[in-house]
């Protein structure tokens, strides 16, 4: 399988309260260049999210892609891409998830495919007490996930744990119109032949298989945890 592409840039949110529409448009802009192989610019998309679905003191996670869809299909809701020869009408398919367990599940499944998936994390950074991240991957030997920030040149990944996620979305672009620089419409693009081979990876024995890794992967977290609960005990008896 060809490796998923990275489109991730770094977005600075600046004093303004938009991290849910600069982690969607990590996630929209990711969705476009890995699923059907067209490059967008994420900076100027999320200029035009702001503007559509007004979010500069704050917004919801799971609640941006719904008002997205209202307005998708918009004229002012189209994404150019980098050329600026094709522009593309494009809708979001999602699903909110409120466990830990389950998102870290949909991220293996996500990461696969090269997708991201918009997560809403706790922070104690001044301002944000909620904040939105854009997850891309799952860490290796722990059940710890890595995501997308838009702080800038300031802690560009955050870590997602246990203790500080709160909500995430599946997220899945599906490309409704394309219409090229002469205003004419154009066939709407089929996804890219690696998506649909990452996709095809994703048989049942595959997601068997993945699933018998996470319970394995469980039951080390579990025992480390009984390991490390039983050597604070002993300190804490001996002190």
């Amino acid at each position: 399988l060809a490796m998923p592409i990275d489109s991730s840039q770094s977005l600075n949110q600046g004093q303004f309260g938009t991290c849910v529409a600069h982690a969607f448009a990590q996630a929209l802009i990711q969705g476009l260049s890995q699923k059907y192989n067209i490059a967008c610019d994420a900076r100027t998309f999320v200029t035009t999210v702001k503007a559509r679905c007004p979010c500069w003191n704050g917004h919801r996670t799971e609640q941006m892609p719904r008002d997205w869809n209202v307005k998708h299909a918009e004229e002012g809701a189209a994404i150019e891409d980098v050329d600026k020869t094709c522009r593309y009408n494009v809708r979001v398919e999602f699903r909110e998830i409120h466990s830990f367990e389950e998102a870290r599940c949909e991220m293996q499944r996500a990461q696969i495919l090269g997708m991201y998936m918009p997560c809403t994390i706790t922070t104690s950074a001044d301002g944000h007490s909620r904040h939105s991240v854009a997850l891309t991957k799952c860490y290796q030997g722990t059940d710890e996930m890595y995501a997308v920030n838009s702080w800038g040149a300031k802690d560009k990944h955050l870590d997602v744990t246990r203790q500080n996620f709160k909500v995430a979305i599946t997220f899945d672009t599906i490309i409704t119109a394309a219409t090229g620089g002469n205003g004419l419409s154009m066939p709407v693009p089929e996804p890219h032949r690696s998506y649909t081979d990452a996709l095809h990876s994703l048989s049942p024995q595959g997601e068997l298989e993945r699933a018998a890794l996470e319970k394995k992967l469980k039951e080390e977290m579990e025992q480390k945890r009984l390991v490390a609960a039983a050597k604070e005990a002993a300190n804490g008896f001996f002190v």
